[in-house]
């Protein structure tokens, strides 16, 4: 009876601990499937999250390529913008589709003489606007001295013996005054970056000749002829408006280089192709001692009070200095400057003593360019 009192009471046991367990079981599951409603929540909200952030992210990438695509727009139109302006005047006509204006820088007989919206040159913006506010206050006193023309009712004249009313003569003057404006603009669109040209060839540039017994410069219209030559043949040779040849060399090894198939790997020429100067300017020379002494030139109209010091100094060349006196005093740059004198003087020579060449006979760069080569093929044809 006690073993089965026992045993019932190990049962009793096991079922508590059981439903206990279960229970336990129970509260887990519960606060399992609450923590699973949560996640699940969780997830949906991130879901959402994540595609409101996929559509933010559209917007920014459509609103990114927008942004691209005007900034395109706007680099290009700056762009054409810069070119235009950089046209001067030609941009300014194209942009305005002014047909006869353009026709004028179409005229062959002068955009070869001029570079199209540089600032130094006759179709530059501002030399441009500088002209146009000139002709405004032009045709402005025009109209009011036509206008008080018509209500004095005065009538011009222009017969020998006929006295011109003041009036008359102001109108005329204006008149000239813009005739002689469009005469300037043009001379100084044909002249370009020159100083000078002939009336006549206006390719031609005037220069100072030495040609009277006496050698003394005279002035008149010429051309600046260089001569590359090799072993006395003239491989090269161009023609230009250049007064000195300071500006020459580059240029002409540059055109050598686009048309020769071959390179040169040395090249000599005179000292008369370099200049190279840096200016030195004393602010106030007043009150020193020594000013009477070191400013010389007793030519110069300014008093000497108001003169002051100035120095040239050519900092390339005496950086260089050894190192050229070196190479020209060696053996090779003996032999290239003897070589020199000898036979790029001896071109000009060919041209000016033996075949008595003085004149060109004919007007314009590519012409005498023609001329030039056709007297040194009819000096090698007589050599050979």
């Amino acid at each position: 009876m006690a073993a089965c009192e026992k045993a019932k009471a190990d049962k009793e046991t096991e079922l508590s601990t059981a439903k206990a367990t279960l229970d336990q079981t129970q509260t887990s599951l519960e606060n399992a499937n609450s923590e699973k409603t949560a996640a699940d929540q969780a997830k949906v909200d991130a879901d959402k999250e994540l595609e409101a952030a996929k559509s933010l992210k559209a917007n920014a990438d459509q609103l990114q390529a927008n942004a691209e695509s005007n900034l395109a727009k706007v680099q290009d139109a700056a762009k054409t913008s810069r070119e235009q302006i950089a046209k001067g005047s030609l941009g300014y006509f194209e942009q305005n589709g002014s047909d006869a204006a353009l026709h004028v820088f179409e005229d062959t007989a002068y955009n070869k003489y001029t570079k199209v919206g540089e600032a130094k040159d006759a179709t530059s913006l501002e030399n441009m606007k500088a002209s146009l506010e000139y002709i405004k206050k032009c045709n402005e006193l025009r109209k009011k001295l036509y206008a008080l023309k018509e209500t004095e009712n005065i009538v011009f004249v222009h017969e020998i013996g006929k006295r011109k009313t003041p009036l008359q003569k102001s109108i005329e003057t204006l008149e000239s005054y813009l005739n002689r404006l469009k005469k300037y603009n043009q001379q100084i669109h044909i002249c370009a970056e020159r100083n000078s040209y002939s009336k006549t060839d206006h390719d031609a540039t005037f220069m100072r000749m030495k040609e009277d017994a006496m050698g003394n410069g005279q002035l008149k219209p010429a051309y600046n002829l260089q001569h590359g030559v090799d072993f006395e043949y003239i491989t090269w040779l161009t023609i230009g408006p250049q007064p000195t040849d300071t500006t020459t060399l580059i240029p002409f090894l540059k055109d050598a280089q686009e048309h020769l198939k071959f390179k040169y790997k040395n090249i000599t020429a005179d000292a008369g192709y370099v200049s190279e100067k840096t200016i030195y300017k004393c602010e106030d020379c007043n009150g020193c001692p020594y000013k009477s002494e070191y400013i010389k030139g007793n030519n110069c109209k300014a008093p000497l009070e108001e003169r002051t010091k100035t120095l040239q100094v050519a900092k390339t060349f005496l950086k260089h200095r050894k190192e050229d006196l070196d190479r020209i005093l060696s053996e090779e740059g003996i032999l290239f400057r003897t070589n020199r004198s000898i036979q790029a003087e001896g071109s000009f020579g060919d041209l000016k003593q033996d075949m008595q060449f003085r004149r060109y006979l004919s007007k314009g760069n590519a012409n005498v360019l023609a001329e030039s080569i056709a007297c040194h093929g009819k000096k090698h044809k007589q050599t050979t």
